[in-house]
């Protein structure tokens, strides 16, 4: 049977503090080996992940790297938008200065949307 939505792309989705446990460095690690396997995969920001984004954080007091670092290199692996919870933006006093370039902010109803058309949704 031939797929009616060949342009279907998987959707991971953030959903937890930055640094609170490994879900969120996994969720990298996973859409970047998702992208190297050409599967397009499209990332979304919600909840305490949007922090995750924020330019201003430091991980060197508990040991860690920062995310946004790991965030900023996503264009390297063809990830060249990136999808963000507006509200939760907003909550956490974030503006379009602290976020990533290939950012874009999604409405809760447009964040309904987009996992609507994924193939697959990966949420951690």
């Amino acid at each position: 049977m031939a797929s009616d939505t060949p342009n279907r792309a998987p959707l991971v989705v953030f959903q937890t503090a930055p640094y609170e446990g490994s879900f969120a460095r996994s969720a990298l690690d996973l859409a970047m080996s998702l992208a190297v396997f050409a599967q397009q995969p499209r990332l979304v920001f919600c909840g305490d992940s949007v922090l995750s984004l924020n330019a201003g954080q430091s991980a060197d007091s508990i040991g860690r790297k920062s995310l946004r670092k790991v965030v900023d290199s996503l264009p390297l692996y063809d990830v060249d938008t990136i999808y963000v919870d507006k509200t939760a933006t907003q909550a956490f006093g974030l503006t379009t200065a602290d976020l990533p370039d290939f950012t874009v902010l999604l409405s809760k109803s447009e964040l309904r949307t987009l996992i609507r058309e994924a193939s697959h949704v990966i949420s951690l």
